[in-house]
């Protein structure tokens, strides 16, 4: 096979990757779900919202850390489901 062949297959294998973890969608909640956020495979953040009782029993500063956990526990979805993904495409789950 010639290095370019490869080449073309090893882009085309990263462009799919892409392309599937940007469709990949995760929740990750704190403060027993008065905090939500989304993130897709990527980790960039699609959205976050508060239930009705977070805005008015927490104050910004535990809202804010509320927020940070929730991410924290949708980027740990993220590295979960994106090293089974890459398992599945046959690829070595330690890229990610």
């Amino acid at each position: 096979m010639k290095i370019n062949q490869l080449l073309r297959q090893a882009q085309q294998a990263q462009q799919n990757l892409q392309e599937q973890l940007s469709r990949l969608e995760v929740e990750g909640r704190a403060g027993g779900g008065l905090v939500t956020v989304r993130l897709n495979g990527l980790k960039e953040l699609l959205g976050v919202s508060f239930a009705p009782e977070a805005l008015t029993q927490a104050d910004a500063e535990l809202l804010a850390e509320m927020v940070k956990v929730a991410w924290e526990e949708a980027a740990r979805a993220v590295e979960g489901q994106a090293k089974a993904l890459l398992a599945r495409m046959g690829l070595p789950g330690g890229l990610w």
